[in-house]
């Protein structure tokens, strides 16, 4: 029973509870391995590979033909940083079990660790059917993130996000014929530019096809953008448009048009878990990553089980140097959807087979802080002048991510303050 509830509570997120009971299946069940080896993957979930190798240890002793201990400590001695060690793990796996589906992925992560890409690709390439194991999965995840990210993120800004209300709207007066025309040229442009969306968006990732039925998208839904702005979803069918279309780290103004598109989008229709994001997403790739979780937080809000918002968590904790937190949030996207997963490993081989130098994996940096402006000093003040001391950051308050519990409270403005930045003409802003 105990190790049942911790399994449970180790799905929710709910660690220390976790360690607990399976503390208690351990006590319970002192001669067999399964309570021991949970256990140690509860404290790798914590980021504590320590521990969880002493555990490892304790359960191969117990069963020395079990292939899982032997496995999971390869993934301890990896985290370690013995990645040598944890290859010596993987052949005594492949002993006792020859074909075991886990090892080529688990080899695949040491090789990205390594930094040999060649080979990881290879172990990656040529088996479709990786491990779906959440401590396995979740690494090799991060590990491509730690690759791909800093290619398509090349600045890290500090920016907070803009909430909107939807503001009041005297309904349209009634078009003449002329009008009425230019509204069914434009809806068919909208539609004809819908579709080439939908067909781009089932060719592979990164391909000229793509890139080409993408451009020919944005060009159809801007002409009917213009022709009849007030179409329903003119702005956020552009605006999805321009964000498929982008290339990461070259399209900046591609994507700050986008941005607007979906904030216009937001005013115009209120907002929607889809909506927050693509704010959530786009945000993230002009590389304001602290106003990125505050949509994806939003979005999962209003949508606990949105994986691709779970992801996007992922990639900005990552971002922010949270490795054990984005590994949670990357575990959370894929047992929902691992075609995510998919998505980014055929970008990493994609991009390794164009530009090789492109993917050291050395992280973004932060843009420089401002220069602090010095405090003037009247005739009576004492000391000479220093540095205004500077305003501490607002904690991230990140969602409750469970998968099976209910959504979270909507944030109040003292979580998402509004940033008073420049937008589209027509658009306010102010705390919800």
């Amino acid at each position: 029973m105990s190790l049942h509830r911790g399994t449970a509570l180790m799905m929710e997120g709910r660690y220390d509870e976790a360690l607990s009971a399976f503390e208690a299946a351990v006590h319970g069940q002192p001669k067999a391995a399964g309570p021991l080896i949970q256990q140690a993957l509860c404290h790798l979930a914590l980021g504590q590979p320590g521990p969880a190798d002493g555990l490892l240890t304790r359960a191969l002793e117990l069963e020395p033909g079990n292939p899982a201990p032997h496995l999971f400590a390869g993934l301890c001695r990896s985290d370690l940083g013995d990645q040598e060690a944890a290859e010596l793990c993987l052949q005594a796996v492949k002993k006792l079990s020859p074909h075991h589906q886990a090892v080529d992925t688990v080899r695949a992560i040491l090789n990205l660790r390594r930094g040999n890409l060649e080979k990881a690709i290879a172990y990656l390439g040529g088996h479709p059917d990786l491990s779906l194991s959440s401590p396995i999965i979740s690494r090799l995840v991060l590990e491509v993130e730690r690759r791909l990210l800093p290619a398509e993120i090349p600045l890290l800004r500090r920016a907070r996000a803009r909430i909107l209300t939807p503001k009041e709207e005297k309904a349209p007066p009634s078009p003449g014929l002329s009008g009425l025309a230019r509204s069914l040229g434009a809806w068919r442009a909208q539609s004809s530019g819908r579709k080439q969306v939908e067909r781009a968006m089932r060719t592979p990732p990164g391909s000229e096809r793509r890139s080409a039925l993408m451009s020919r998208a944005v060009a159809k839904l801007r002409s009917a953008r213009d022709a009849d702005p007030s179409q329903f979803r003119a702005d956020f069918y552009l605006a999805e448009a321009l964000l498929y279309s982008s290339r990461p780290g070259e399209s900046e103004e591609a994507l700050q048009e986008s941005r607007e598109g979906f904030l216009i989008s937001w005013q115009h229709e209120g907002e929607n878990p889809y909506l927050l994001y693509y704010l959530g997403r786009v945000t993230l790739l002009l590389g304001e990553v602290e106003a990125s979780i505050e949509y994806f937080e939003r979005a999962l809000s209003k949508f606990a089980k949105f994986p691709e918002a779970h992801y996007g968590l992922g990639q900005s904790w990552l971002l922010k140097g949270d490795s054990n937190r984005a590994r949670d949030y990357f575990a959370l996207a894929l047992r929902s959807d691992t075609f995510i997963m998919r998505d980014r490993l055929f970008e990493l081989i994609s991009r390794y087979e164009a530009d090789r130098g492109s993917l050291d994996g050395s992280m973004p940096e932060w843009e420089p802080e401002p220069e602090l402006a010095l405090t003037e000093v009247g005739p009576e003040s004492e000391g000479p002048p220093g540095p205004q001391a500077p305003q501490p950051e607002p904690e991230a308050h990140p969602v409750n991510s469970g998968p099976d519990t209910e959504s979270p409270p909507e944030p109040g403005p003292e979580t998402l303050p509004v940033e008073k930045a420049s937008t589209s003409e027509g658009l306010s802003e102010k705390p919800l």
